[in-house]
């Protein structure tokens, strides 16, 4: 809010000075201590991060800044993280992946670490991977029981613990043991370590609530067997836009589903055009690469093709170039097409065609002669006597014929 005051000026005259109150004070106040807290939590943050071949991850330890009221304002920012490790601590791997065989037995070791000033105690348990939104890779929460990866992990510790005490700032490595069952199915399965804390929040309305925050590290596991990767492109769908010009080119739009219908998992390249009746085809928008794709996922794509050509029928058709997930082996798949047809009719053009044939044929019936002269008498004689023959009342006098002499 802004106030003014009045001060007289040399020779009486007054003049009117702004005068802030502490109001933009505060406002800057508030502004300097959300930057210090930006650059306090960017400082807390670890650096560095590498790519594995499930993808991008960080190569330390994974760490998430989260509340933790249970432990006073001494430790009001509570950060841990999760990643692998060797028997000393974390190895700088970004996620675990395994080549194993049915039935394969195989040790490693976890490190989970604490870096808030207060020691912390993390559950700790295991998820299948599952397809999220967008088709990408989602845990289920913990009430979720694991049914295929996740029950191949376990604790290598006695008691198998559900929960991890770890200390202020520190690492502490926990060996763990996978177990691949003898019937495991040949291909990809994921699993996820998760370690997750506990807290009560208030909302900004005062409601207590329950914080539950999770961080995880990915376990990628390659059974040996047959493999079988397979992309299918389903439910393919098109439609098509004209624009008002009878002689302009419309939009199309092409929404279709690609399937991974084998048992590893892919990626892909994707390209989209629309071909008419008379050859003239329009490429579509570039349409991002296919996100990594899970056996039995699926995504749904939309594509917009600009500048087509109304040709009555057109054909729409998306090509897909599978590609292996870094680190994977080539899958070495051919092209993927599919196809639909559509209708592209040029309905502004034929409208305007129809009006003019309208017009055309109503201009020439006006401008026609009249047969049998311009006045149409004999049109009306006619049109007298075929009435008067019709009317079986009405009888003619007889002629009498004039003779001159």
């Amino acid at each position: 809010m802004i106030t003014r005051s009045a001060h007289p000026e040399p020779g009486g005259a007054t003049r009117v000075l702004p005068r802030r109150r502490s109001t933009a004070r505060a406002v800057a106040l508030a502004v300097a201590g959300t930057l210090v807290l930006l650059a306090h939590l960017a400082a807390a943050r670890p650096a560095g991060a590498q790519t594995d071949p499930a993808g991008t991850a960080p190569s330390a330890p994974t760490t998430v800044l989260v509340p933790s009221p249970s432990h006073g304002e001494e430790s009001a920012n509570a950060t841990f993280g999760i990643g692998p490790a060797s028997a000393k601590g974390p190895d700088g791997r970004g996620s675990f992946y395994y080549a194993a065989s049915p039935g394969a037995v195989l040790q490693d070791n976890v490190a989970v670490q604490n870096i808030s000033s207060a020691p912390l105690t993390l559950d700790f348990y295991t998820a299948d991977v599952v397809v999220g939104a967008n088709s990408s890779a989602d845990l289920p929460p913990k009430a979720e029981a694991p049914k295929d990866a996740g029950t191949w992990i376990t604790l290598d510790i006695p008691g198998r613990p559900s929960t991890i005490t770890v200390p202020a700032r520190t690492s502490v490595v926990v060996p763990i043991i996978v177990r691949v069952p003898a019937d495991a199915s040949p291909g990809d399965h994921g699993a996820g370590i998760i370690v997750s804390l506990s807290s009560d929040a208030r909302t900004d309305k005062g409601d207590l609530v329950k914080v539950d925050q999770r961080v995880a590290v990915r376990a990628q596991f390659r059974v040996s067997g047959t493999l079988l990767p397979k992309l299918e492109v389903e439910d393919i769908h098109a439609s098509f836009e004209q624009t008002r010009n009878p002689f302009g080119r419309g939009d199309a739009t092409v929404t279709y589903t690609v399937h991974n219908t084998g048992n590893v998992r892919l990626a892909g390249h994707q390209r989209v055009e629309v071909v008419g009746l008379l050859r003239a085809s329009a490429a579509a928008d570039p349409v991002p690469d296919l996100p990594t794709l899970l056996p039995g996922a699926s995504v749904s794509v939309t594509a917009h093709v600009p500048s087509v050509w109304p040709q009555f029928t057109s054909t729409a058709d998306v090509h897909i170039d599978p590609t292996a997930v870094t680190g994977d082996a080539d899958p070495q798949l051919g092209l993927i097409d599919a196809s639909t047809r559509f209708w592209t009719l040029p309905v502004a053009l034929l409208v305007l065609i129809v009006l003019l044939l309208i017009g055309g044929a109503l201009w020439r019936r006006r401008s026609r002669p009249v047969a049998g002269g311009g006045d149409g008498t004999n049109a009306r004689v006619e049109a007298d006597r075929s009435g008067d023959a019709a009317d079986p009342g009405v009888h003619e006098a007889p002629e009498h014929e004039v003779v001159r002499s």
